[in-house]
This record gives C-alpha cells, sequence and structure tokens, in this order.
C-alpha cells in the first residue's frame, strides 16, 4: 500500500525491474501502464513484499498511485454488460490488454481461451466487443471474453433480466421445495413450489422432469445469489396487467397481480412481482 522511488530497467520476460536499498524489485508486465518510459524514474506502489526471498512486488497503475484517481470506475459496471470498440492497446503471451472507450483509467484483459477463433490474427489498435465476465479489484481490471458464443446470450446475469419479463429454460432437477431451471450457460432460476400452479400441487416433484423444456416468469431478481425466482402459474403467465416492481410503481386504484402467501386474524398478506407485499383487510 506504500509508494516509493525507483529507477526502472526492462527486464527479458517483459517485466520491469529495479532495486531499493538493495532488495530487487519487479513489476509484471499487467501491471504496466505504459510501454516505454522516457524517464526511467517512477514512483511505484507496492502491492506485495516476499519476505521469505527478499523480493518486492510494485505496480505502475494510476488508481493505485498517488493521488488516487480511476478507483470507483468499476463501481457502476456490471458483469455481463457488451461493450463495442473496446481497443487492443498490447498482446501478450497469454492474455490481451484493451482499452475501454467508456473508462479512462481501467483496462480489460482478455485471456487466449476467451479469444474468438474469428480475432486469432487481431493486433494492436483494432477495436472489438467484450464482455464483461467479472472485475479483478486490485488490478482495477475487467476480466472478459470475445467468445461469440457468450456475446450471443440474452441472459449473461441477473442485470439482464427484467421482472415480469417471459423466459424459457431447461428443468435441471428437483429439490425439496421447487424446481432449478437453467436460464443459460451462466445463469440459473428457481421455481419455488407455490409457483408451479394457481392452485396447491399435493405432487409438485411429478410436473416436470430433467432437460424438460418450460416457459416461466421472472417473478423476482435475487442479486445477491445471481438467480431468478420464476413462476409458471397460469394467471401470471397470461395476465396483461401491468408489472409493479417497486411500490414507486404504484399508483392508487391500480389493478395488479398477487398471490395470498398468508391468511391472518387482520386480512391477506399479498405478494406481487419483485417480493413486493401487502395486506388486503
Amino acid at each position: 500500500g506504500s509508494s516509493t522511488k525507483a529507477t526502472l530497467k526492462p527486464a527479458s520476460d517483459g517485466s520491469l525491474e529495479a532495486a531499493i536499498h538493495g532488495f530487487p524489485i519487479s513489476i509484471k508486465h499487467d501491471h504496466q501502464d505504459v510501454e516505454e518510459f522516457k524517464n526511467p524514474e517512477q514512483t511505484l506502489a507496492v502491492i506485495g513484499i516476499d519476505r521469505e526471498n527478499k523480493h518486492i512486488d510494485c505496480s505502475l497503475l494510476p488508481h493505485l498511485l498517488p493521488p488516487f484517481k480511476g478507483g470507483d470506475e468499476l463501481i457502476h459496471t456490471q458483469v455481463g454488460h457488451s461493450q463495442p470498440d473496446c481497443v487492443v492497446k498490447r498482446i501478450q503471451k497469454h492474455q490481451i490488454v484493451f482499452e475501454i472507450p467508456s473508462l479512462k483509467f481501467t483496462k480489460a484483459i482478455v485471456n487466449k481461451d476467451h479469444l474468438d477463433s474469428t480475432l486469432n490474427n487481431i493486433k494492436a489498435g483494432d477495436k472489438t466487443t467484450i464482455r464483461y465476465l467479472s472485475f479483478n479489484l486490485i488490478d482495477n481490471t475487467i476480466i472478459g471474453t470475445t467468445l461469440k458464443s457468450l456475446l450471443s446470450l440474452s441472459y449473461f446475469s441477473v442485470h439482464q433480466a427484467k421482472v415480469g419479463e417471459i423466459s424459457s429454460g431447461t428443468i435441471k432437477g428437483y429439490r425439496m421445495n421447487g424446481f432449478t431451471v437453467q436460464i443459460s450457460s451462466q445463469l440459473s432460476g428457481f421455481i419455488p413450489n407455490v409457483h408451479l400452479r394457481d392452485q396447491e400441487c399435493k405432487t409438485p416433484s411429478i410436473l416436470y422432469k430433467s432437460c424438460d423444456k418450460v416457459k416461466c416468469r421472472v417473478f423476482h431478481i435475487d442479486h445477491e445469489k445471481n438467480k431468478l425466482i420464476l413462476t409458471t402459474k397460469k394467471s401470471f403467465m397470461h395476465s396483461s396487467l401491468p408489472v409493479v416492481s417497486s411500490i414507486d410503481d404504484l399508483q392508487k386504484g391500480m389493478i395488479v397481480d398477487g398471490f395470498v402467501a398468508k391468511v391472518g386474524d387482520h386480512g391477506l398478506l399479498v405478494v406481487m412481482f419483485n417480493n413486493l407485499k401487502g395486506w388486503v383487510r
């Protein structure tokens, strides 16, 4: 976390090296922010200390150096987002580094096994579309893919789904309280027993078999678990009523879909889309 100044020189493996008080320093290729140094004297951020081998790992990435900048660019970036016009900055042995037009300080990394076969001859300066797979918050980088099979997915994460949307998937199996559904290779959903039919089903496990195709509707989005709660209730599937997914969507006199979750002494507890709840007294 500390910073220091050192005089850098290139190493044979593509990294940069220096020394502080006789201790060797190395800067790996993915922690270099520029290709060449007009001034070899640079400010470095210490990111790792190997006390046993007396070796220090450092970085030149700007968000790790004072004054700190650009470290919040990933806050509003979502897994599954497809970003066109990403520019190849450099090609390394096992990965390609891209500049992202909408982000000033954050780079994208695409490993060679996620490079689409149509891009085998890609070179520095070329542009292509990248889909975000994950983030490396320490390096302030996006891990991406250019594989067409992943770029073409309608649902990559819960961020691409909308409450009330009609979808289809494949039954993966039954658990005690419902069915697991595979929506895409990257996203799964779950149909609770209470959402299988409009009427109570006493033997829900026999409704579907593994590998059955099923059409369903997104009832609730669980962002923390990256999972969709789905419904196959016919009354919800065929309804044309407005979808209420937050209390801000409600208007006085509006007619919306919901189901009775509890009958109490003071009324009925009704659950609407996105787990919005209300009492009918």
